[in-house]
Formats: C-alpha cells, structure tokens, sequence
C-alpha cells in the first residue's frame, strides 16, 4: 500500500504487485486498460484485456483480432500509449510504448492455448471488429470454425511509465524511464 512516504523503489514494486494482480483478477482496476494509437493523423483509444504483464522485460501483453483496425495501425506506427486508473488504490499509471503484432507464430499459439472457450468466441465471427452490420446480421452469429485463424497477441515494450499516486496530502509522480540496455532511471515531476 503506497502512502505520500513511499520511495521511487517502492512505488515501482507497488505497480509491479499491482500489475501482476490485474493479469489474474478480473476484478483488479488494473484487469483493464486503455490503448492508444496512431490511424494516420488521428488517435485511436480503446479498452483492451491485460493478459501478460513482465516488468524486467518492460512488456504489457494483451489478445486482439488480427483484422481489428488496431491491428494495421500499430504494424503502420508501432508508437503506442497505455493507461491504467486503479480508484480504490488512488494510482494512475501511463506507458509509452512500442507494440508489435505476433499472430500464426509460437507466442500467439501459446496465448490461444491459454484461453476460454468463451474468449475464443470473440474471434469467430465472419466480420471483422468494426465492421458496419445490420441489426438482423448482428443476431444471426454466423460463426466460423477456426477462431485461432483470428486470434493475435499485441506486445507493447514499453521505455517510458509514469506514475501518479493521487493523495490529498501530496501527490507523488515519478518518471521511471529505461535506456536500450535496460538501465532504469527515475525523475520527480510536478504532480
């Protein structure tokens, strides 16, 4: 639990704890996030799943359809933002990112594997996410048989975290920022 006490380093391991938790707890503020990226001149945000989160590796891992608009915006600008809100935990915690697309290959057959029989319905649908249909289209549900051929895995690698713990006695926000060769360093920023 952070208080207006904590250090660089434990407000680190906190969001790190806290991340590892939203992977597994559906119920965690950190289970989902928002994803931002490039469509040409505009930015595109939406809500998307953590699945995987490593923070040695600086990497945030989540599932999506391989012909969902993101998709072709990340493979066209891989510079992406993600951020998490945790209200019962007072923590907003913000990556800049560069993500990259895995599908037909051993890191999305593998997180397939991993799924529900219920996340796997999300990719079998004919029409691609964001797709114009018709009410009557919609209720139909025509399905198709392989969900994996849809299925893809976003990894963003993140280089840039702030972290902004909320409190009505001081706020804290830090600048955690790694270089190529995973040095970290850290820098106080007015809240």
């Amino acid at each position: 639990m952070l208080s207006i006490h904590s250090d660089s380093t434990e407000i680190l391991n906190e969001v790190n704890k806290l991340m590892d938790i939203g992977v597994d707890s559906s119920r965690h503020p950190f289970h989902q996030c928002y994803f931002a990226s490039h469509n040409k001149s505009d930015i595109e945000l939406r809500t998307v799943v953590l699945r995987r989160w490593n923070l040695n590796r600086r990497s945030i891992i989540f599932h999506t359809d391989i012909r969902s608009p993101k998709v072709e915006q990340v493979r066209s600008n891989p510079s992406t933002s993600l951020l998490f809100y945790s209200k019962e935990d007072l923590l907003q915690v913000r990556f800049k990112a560069k993500s990259h697309i895995h599908t037909n290959n051993r890191l999305s057959a593998f997180m397939f594997s991993k799924t529900t029989k219920n996340q796997q319905q999300c990719y079998k649908s004919i029409n691609a996410p964001s797709t114009k249909i018709s009410k009557e289209n919609h209720l139909s549900g025509a399905n198709l048989k392989n969900p994996i051929n849809n299925f893809s895995v976003c990894v963003s690698n993140f280089n840039q975290m702030e972290v902004l713990f909320l409190n009505h006695k001081k706020h804290i926000r830090i600048l955690y920022e790694w270089d190529r060769f995973n040095k970290q360093r850290h820098s106080f920023l007015n809240p």
